[in-house]
Order: C-alpha cells, then structure tokens, then sequence
C-alpha cells in the first residue's frame, strides 16, 4: 500500500509503532510471568525438575550395592522383618537406611553404605528415644541457665 498523503504515512507508522510497542509490552509480561515462577519455585525449595522425594534421596543406578544386597547386610547384622527401605545421601554418601521389625514388635534401622557395604550404624528405637530424650534434657538445661 503505498501512502497518499502524509497524513496517511504518519498513520501506517504510528500503526506500526503501536503494533511493535504492543509486541514488546507482551514479551515483558510473559518474560515476568516466567521469571517469577522460576523464582519462587526456587524460593520454595522445590525444583523444577521433579523429584521423588523432598529429602536426600538418590536413584539407585548411582551407587553399587543393589536394594537387595543392602537387605541381606542389614538382616545378617539384626535379625527381623524389612519395614522399609530408603536410598539417601548422608553426608555426602549414598546409604541405604533398612528399617527392620524384630519379633517382639520393636524397631532397628541399620544404615548400610551403598557402595561398599559397610554397615554404618545400627540404631534401636531405644536408642533413638534415649537421643531424643538427651536432647530434650540439654534444651531444658539450656533454657534454665537462660532464666538464671
């Protein structure tokens, strides 16, 4: 289309103008919407990649030991009942948590390196209770030299 008059040209550019404003007004709102998604997914913790878990776990094609050989360390070292099995990074090295019931009904969790299969600790739910009931105790002992 070729312009009459100048008043015509004047018209095709602010057209044109306004059609290029309106493109880049556009573009900075969904480059906006994106970037705080990005961001408050990031603020969240959560990843955008997803995850199984929101803990330390790791996939088993990244250590060695199969779940199944983990299980036999673990039942040679207590005696009991799989509960549950976890693949976690702890401290910077992958282990196998297997939770174990005895027959009196009480818990054992024994962490097994999962690439060489070091057993690492062998927990009892007294254990656990004791610690727990330890750190109570230093929480209380704290707060009361805070009181003083």
């Amino acid at each position: 289309m070729v312009p009459n008059s100048r008043s015509e040209a004047t018209k095709l550019m602010e057209s044109k103008s306004r059609t290029t404003i309106g493109a880049v007004v556009v573009a900075l709102t969904l480059l906006a919407v994106v970037g705080s998604g990005v961001a408050f997914a990031q603020g969240t913790g959560s990843s955008l990649v997803s995850d199984v878990d929101d803990d330390d776990s790791i996939p088993a094609s990244n250590v060695t030991l199969s779940e199944q050989e983990a299980i036999d360390i673990a039942t040679a070292e207590a005696n009991g009942t799989v509960n549950e099995v976890e693949l976690e990074n702890e401290g910077g090295a992958p282990v196998y948590e297997v939770e174990l019931v005895t027959t009196n009904g009480s818990e054992i969790e024994v962490a097994v390196h999962a690439d060489d299969g070091t057993v690492l600790e062998t927990e009892t739910e007294d254990d656990e209770d004791e610690r727990e009931e330890e750190e109570m105790d230093d929480d209380d002992e704290y707060e009361d030299s805070d009181n003083e």
